[in-house]
């Protein structure tokens, strides 16, 4: 039967604690990506190759499968052949490993020309961090408010409160004050992270303290600059998560409060965990299979179920890179982002 081939389509999930046996496995100098990653592989391989050994299959190294394994760990564990988000990856560990691998291509850009790589994304998000711990939050503080339109100082907040261990709560800017009050109340928010900008052209008189972010960003002083750069360019991806306390996140940990428009009557807080935004970020992406060469456009806002998914934390725990507008409506300016990043 020499000279016959089969066609097989598999895939290969590691866990942390299965990694060490599979790459047991390979030539020394292979990777897999780390616990949590998908690699899906369509290979044609000669029936000869194979046996059975103990219920396992083992195949012949083909040079297709040698390529991608290369690329996998050339890309820092994002394999371009076919890598997907599974349901039980946590959100924040997924947006290290993702500006790790993309830190010095454009990860993020908004309507008033800031952009950010992955790198730099990283390095705001622990800047921030550390600025809200000392100078805003409480250590028992777990829900925050945020009044941010989508841009990259929006996806910048939101993601320091995610890998501070918080809740992030986008208040809906487009109610009325009673009814914002009342997610604020229903959530327990104490602060409320909002853009001066923004409270200029929609002034709220809010039942909570409110801190301007843009006042915040003169108290960072370049040694934390620095170290934040060092963390986010230099130090391993285990390393960081410890650093922030990562390791005891778990999938069904909630992750953000969305309300309802209360349309029918007072709004509905939605508690959403990591599993349910990851889930819905793998089954995006199977459909659209999206990688670094793909572009999106984010014109909903992050209080939206979509924006907050597909906008803010899709483009942050895959490949492809995000611009945002604070007005869907604007199809001038919408148009001209199209064509300038290539939507």
């Amino acid at each position: 039967m020499h000279g016959l081939y089969a066609k097989f389509s598999f895939s290969i999930y590691l866990e942390t604690e299965r990694a060490g046996i599979a790459r047991a496995f390979l030539p020394n100098g292979w990777a897999f990506p780390d616990h949590h990653a998908e690699i899906n592989l369509e290979i044609r391989v000669p029936f000869t190759l194979f046996c059975l050994h103990k219920g396992l299959v083992i195949v012949r190294v083909t040079k297709r499968f040698y390529n991608a394994c290369q690329d996998a760990a050339k890309h820092g564990g994002a394999c371009p052949v076919s890598a997907s988000v599974t349901p039980e990856a946590v959100i924040p560990s997924l947006l290290i490993r993702q500006c790790k691998s993309s830190r010095r291509r454009k990860k993020i850009a908004d309507s008033s020309g800031a952009t950010a790589t992955g790198g730099e994304f990283l390095t705001r998000t622990l800047v921030a961090i550390d600025l809200l711990k000392r100078h805003v939050l409480s250590a028992d503080e777990k829900t925050v408010g945020l009044l941010l339109p989508p841009s990259v100082g929006g996806a910048v907040i939101n993601a320091a409160i995610t890998l501070s261990g918080r809740i992030a709560v986008n208040l809906n800017y487009t109610l009325s004050e009673e009814v914002v009050n009342y997610c604020i109340r229903e959530s327990a928010v104490k602060h409320v992270l909002a853009s001066r900008k923004f409270l200029e052209k929609r002034p709220m008189d809010l039942d909570a303290e409110v801190v301007c972010v843009e006042d915040l960003v003169p108290r960072a002083g370049w040694l934390l600059k620095a170290v934040s750069w060092l963390k986010a360019n230099v130090c391993p991806v285990w390393c960081l998560e410890q650093s922030l306390g990562l390791a005891d996140v778990k999938p069904d940990d909630l992750l953000t409060i969305i309300f309802t428009s209360g349309s029918t009557g007072d709004p509905k807080g939605a508690m959403l965990s990591h599993r349910n935004v990851s889930s819905n970020v793998a089954a995006i992406n199977q459909l659209f299979n999206l990688t670094a060469d793909d572009t999106i456009l984010g014109v909903l806002p992050f209080f939206h179920s979509f924006g907050y998914t597909g906008l803010l934390w899709l483009p942050l725990a895959l490949e492809p890179t995000c611009v945002y507008h604070f007005n869907p409506l604007d199809g001038r300016m919408v148009g001209k982002l199209c064509e300038q990043h290539g939507v």
